[in-house]
Formats: C-alpha cells, structure tokens, sequence
C-alpha cells in the first residue's frame, strides 16, 4: 500500500497481514509541497507534487526505497 499527503510524504506499507496490522516499510521524502498523484509498478513508484516536480523511486526493495530522479 503507498500513501501521500499534504505533507509531501509517501509511505510504503505492508498489508499482508490484514489492514489492521499495518506495518511502515518506507517513508520517501523529497517533495517540497502536498503530494497529488502517483503511479507504481512492483519496481517503480512515480509520484507527482503540487511543487510542480515528478519524482521516480526505486521500489524494487520496498523496505530500501530510494530515489532514482526528478523531473
């Protein structure tokens, strides 16, 4: 599960263990404003931000996501 805000977080979680049981894999900063889109594969997350940037992550590891660039 991928989570945004208007804090210009996105949070990878794992659900496998039912919604309840939540557990917080990655917190990917990065943007300077709200965070309004976003888009995944299994290996790549793009995320889109009022501060007018994309940003592409690198999610093939999701406890080890990281940032690939910015448009």
């Amino acid at each position: 599960l991928v989570t945004s805000g208007g804090d210009g977080l996105v949070k990878l979680w794992d659900v496998s263990h039912g919604v309840r049981q939540l557990q917080l894999l990655s917190v990917l900063s990065g943007h300077n404003h709200s965070v309004i889109d976003l888009d995944a594969t299994r290996t790549t997350l793009v995320t889109a931000s009022r501060d007018q940037t994309l940003k592409i992550w690198n999610i093939s590891q999701l406890n080890k996501a990281h940032l690939r660039f910015t448009i």
